[in-house]
């Protein structure tokens, strides 16, 4: 049985069936290409995780953030949206009832956050949010030089840092437009894909989220393909 993430590209493909990416993408599969493999199949499997009205959603959404065309991170729009499925599955997982994707709407200037849910007989609201690698890897991707890894991934930057606590200050926005409580859901894409300075970074991210001390509840996903995840709570509970 064909996954939704394939189910989603063959229809892309056909509103869009000059688009490069999407003609090459299945006899890549077929070409049984690791890295493309690593990529997908966890997004096969969070999709899977969505009840029919939820995936309708969020097929929608993925649809409408598609652009034909390249450049040079490819689809990141289309996958930064499905990363939401991740978020969803989280929700799930954590025994909440009622998850379910938000209309998207404009509220005072705010975007609504992404999902709903129930925690109890409370209504709460997750907003997620991706960070993706740096331009410098992008550039690094590009070129044929040699890099000493161990240097360049030993620790998060501060760039990374500033996009971290500049999403989830949007984030927080976004939560507070609807409610007090909620969470921001963090999807990491690291320059060090292989995660071979994950321990460190892990203990990097905690330390940011201790320093700006959000007063929600924040977690974190290192990678799509991996089992990698901390989940931050304020000290400081929020205000009732």
């Amino acid at each position: 049985m064909m996954g939704r993430l394939s189910q989603l590209l063959r229809e892309l493909l056909i509103q869009h069936p000059t688009d490069s990416y999407l003609r090459q993408h299945e006899s890549k599969i077929r070409g049984n290409l690791y890295l493309l493999r690593r990529h997908h199949q966890p997004y096969e499997r969070a999709l899977g995780s969505l009840d029919e009205a939820s995936w309708e959603t969020l097929r929608h959404k993925a649809m409408r953030s598609f652009v034909a065309g390249t450049s040079r991170r490819g689809k990141q729009a289309l996958f930064d949206q499905l990363n939401e499925a991740f978020a969803y599955r989280h929700l799930v997982n954590k025994g909440y009832k009622e998850v379910a994707f938000v209309p998207e709407q404009q509220r005072e200037g705010l975007k609504t956050p992404d999902l709903t849910f129930l925690r109890g007989a409370e209504r709460r609201y997750c907003e997620v949010k991706t960070i993706n690698r740096s331009d410098a890897q992008i550039v690094r991707d590009d070129s044929k030089d040699v890099f000493d890894t161990s240097l360049l991934y030993s620790e998060l930057g501060q760039g990374f840092e500033r996009k971290l606590t500049d999403d989830i200050a949007k984030a927080i926005a976004q939560l507070r437009s609807r409610c007090w409580n909620g969470m921001v859901y963090v999807l990491v894409q690291s320059d060090d894909w292989a995660l071979n300075s994950l321990s460190a970074h892990v203990a990097q991210v905690r330390e940011i989220l201790r320093r700006h001390a959000p007063a929600v509840e924040v977690c974190v996903k290192f990678e799509v393909s991996g089992r990698n995840q901390l989940t931050y709570h304020p000290v400081v509970g929020p205000k009732p």
